[in-house]
């Protein structure tokens, strides 16, 4: 069980972008972790705990940490000790503006809840201070399977609109073959005038074969969004840390039977998510 709320969403792959050039610069150490002294009347989402509706012991909890601003710098998720496979660590690095410049992702592998090696995921992105975009960036992959080990590097490419949301996200893979680029994959979005993304058009081309778009709708509450982190969180594909909407979704065009019910406080913040899918389901809880 993977961070249901934030990958469910971000529809499975991680983004890249052909381009020749990658950023050099290297970026500041993370920020010193505030989480526990917020001040300000922020509601900073903390933690997350989901769990299994047939199997409780089956849990996974995501810790978030910020910095002085209130930015995010790291997430931690640990799965529960008796049915450990992954754990995941995020790392952000800002500058001194609070600009994303790089992300680090560290997975834990388990085998019979025995930890084996670390994979790592590193996202370098480049801004543009006059846009306030992300132009580009540099994905590095580094698995491990058995005794083999594969060293993956490729890009991200975004697309604005005159509001400053992303309304293309685009994969780029290397064809190993003729060594040039092709899109492996596209997501479009439209978004409501209250900046809910209401409208997904996605494709999978990774043997390089033109499919087409498929569409989905996407329903919402009216309620407060708690992993709304803007766009800086949605630019990393299925490692994304957040689903940038100002509320929740409660609806998916293409999963009919599945049901997303919210409990929440009152200030419209949601303190529990319980999901459906005929059998299965999980619950989570918002700190």
């Amino acid at each position: 069980m993977k961070q249901v709320l934030i990958r469910t969403l971000c529809w499975g792959s991680i983004l890249f972008m052909s381009c020749g050039k990658e950023s050099s610069r290297e970026p500041d150490k993370p920020a010193e972790d505030t989480s526990q002294n917020n001040n300000s009347n922020v509601k900073l989402l903390t933690r997350i705990a989901e769990y299994d509706k047939e199997e409780p012991n089956d849990s996974t909890i995501i810790d978030f940490y910020y910095n002085a601003n209130n930015k995010l710098i790291r997430t931690k998720e640990l799965s529960s000790p008796g049915i450990r496979f992954e754990d995941d660590e995020v790392l952000i690095y800002r500058d001194n503006n609070d600009v994303v410049q790089r992300l680090t992702i560290m997975t834990s592998h388990f085998e019979n809840n025995i930890f084996t090696h670390k994979d790592s995921t590193v996202f370098d992105l480049v801004y543009d201070p006059g846009s306030k975009h992300y132009k580009y960036g540099i994905c590095t992959n580094s698995y491990k399977y058995d005794d083999n080990s594969d060293f993956i590097r490729d890009s991200l490419a975004y697309t604005y609109n005159d509001k400053d949301q992303i309304t293309v996200l685009q994969i780029f893979k290397k064809d190993t073959a003729s060594g040039t680029y092709f899109e492996a994959e596209r997501r479009e979005h439209d978004f409501d005038a209250k900046g809910n993304i209401v409208k997904i058009r996605t494709n999978e081309n990774y043997e390089n074969q033109g499919d087409p778009l498929t569409e989905e709708i996407i329903t919402y509450d009216g309620k407060i969004n708690p992993l709304n982190f803007g766009m800086e969180g949605f630019t990393l594909g299925m490692y994304s840390f957040s689903w940038p909407t100002p509320n929740n979704y409660v609806k998916l065009s293409d999963n009919q039977p599945a049901a997303y019910l919210y409990t929440y406080n009152d200030k419209d913040y949601p303190v529990l998510m319980e999901y459906s899918f005929g059998d299965e389901g999980e619950k989570s809880y918002f700190y």
